[in-house]
């Protein structure tokens, strides 16, 4: 049966995506598509400890190991490495965590901003006083509204 132009061959189709620098997941390697994968490894990082960093963002231990395990597929090396009671950060971890940390907090300004916020956080200060002062009640509320 002759092959289709339409549909090429399976393996027409993988030495076409490798020659386009492809991975088996359709993914480019080198390219993030998660911001969460990248929360997950500054938390890794942080704890060195996997189960402690899969409670951080509120993922289960298996979920957490699947995440850290998709970015190091996207980057195509090792960030961590693991013995059965030991985490360690690579060279390539290392190399990558400032711009993951910079990389969060530009998306943390960008949702402040989106929600109407200044650059600056805003503080509420409240200053109380003791009536033997002086200071009329009435006036005191005033003040702190």
């Amino acid at each position: 049966m002759p092959r289709s132009k339409v549909e090429p061959a399976a393996d027409e189709r993988q030495r076409r995506n490798s020659a386009l620098g492809r991975s088996g997941t359709g993914i480019a390697p080198g390219r993030i598509t998660s911001l969460d994968t990248l929360r997950c490894f500054v938390a890794a990082v942080r704890t060195l400890n996997f189960r402690k960093a899969a409670r951080l963002v509120s993922l289960g231990p298996t979920a957490f190991s699947a995440r850290i395990k998709t970015l190091e597929d996207q980057l195509g090396q090792p960030l961590f490495s693991r013995t059965t009671r030991s985490v360690a950060l690579t060279s390539a971890g290392l190399a990558l965590l400032p711009a993951a940390e910079q990389c969060l907090e530009a998306v943390a300004r960008c949702e402040r901003i989106g929600n109407g916020a200044s650059t600056y956080a805003s503080t509420i200060l409240t200053v109380g006083t003791r009536q033997e002062l002086g200071i009329p009640r009435e006036r005191s509320k005033a003040a702190h509204l």
